[in-house]
């Protein structure tokens, strides 16, 4: 399914990426965006396998996940390779902008685990 994300301020313009936005709170996006990895691991049996700031578009407060073309589902023998990676793209942006995000194969743990 494809939806135009717009900028909710001005009609017709997209919603600018997460790299290009100065967050009012960079540790709240973070924790949304780790709930929108296990939501779509432990849900939706799904790993973006592409996520980064270029794939997050800001729609007002709201964080938007984009650019699904490389996701693969949890069987797929890449898929934890592909979820650790996701994992750390995340991580290290929110790092650089000063969030102490802590240990990204932590995380990845706690996700894998919860299959269990």
């Amino acid at each position: 399914v494809m939806e135009f994300v717009g900028d909710p301020d001005v009609r017709g313009r997209p919603a600018p990426l997460l790299r290009e936005v100065e967050l009012d709170d960079p540790e709240v996006a973070f924790e949304t965006l780790k709930g929108y990895i296990r939501r779509l691991y432990l849900e939706a049996r799904l790993v973006h396998a592409d996520l980064s700031e270029y794939n997050v578009m800001v729609r007002g407060n709201e964080l938007v996940l984009i650019d699904f073309g490389s996701a693969v589902d949890v069987s797929h023998p890449m898929a934890s390779e592909f979820l650790r990676r996701d994992i750390r793209n995340i991580y290290a942006y929110f790092r650089r902008l000063g969030v102490d995000v802590g240990d990204p194969d932590e995380f990845y743990r706690e996700l894998t685990a919860s299959e269990l």
